[in-house]
């Protein structure tokens, strides 16, 4: 596993390392339209206030709609856990909707 995120990096670890970080948030700043947009993401795993919040904080400024679920959990590690029933409850959610405009 760590050998694919070195490869992921490249040989410039800063480098690579700042385009994926910024490959979202550039993204979102471009946008002017979004998918139905979702997150989960444990209340305090480190995603969550190295990368969750600079994206959210762009996309209250251009005024997206997501919905944001914070699991009790604190170590990403630990995301599988909470991110299947979810995950399921979305989807289910998504075609339930989609049935219903039928």
């Amino acid at each position: 596993m760590r050998q694919r995120f070195h490869n992921l990096l490249g040989e410039n670890f800063l480098k690579g390392k700042a385009f994926w970080d910024g490959l979202i948030l550039n993204q979102a700043y471009q946008a002017r339209t979004f998918p139905e947009l979702h997150f989960h993401v444990g209340k305090g795993d480190f995603h969550y206030e190295k990368h969750l919040k600079f994206l959210l904080q762009v996309l209250d400024e251009k005024k997206v709609d997501y919905t944001l679920d914070l699991g009790p959990y604190d170590e990403h590690k630990n995301t599988g856990i909470y991110f299947t029933p979810f995950l399921l409850q979305k989807v289910q959610d998504m075609v339930m909707r989609k049935e219903e405009k039928q």
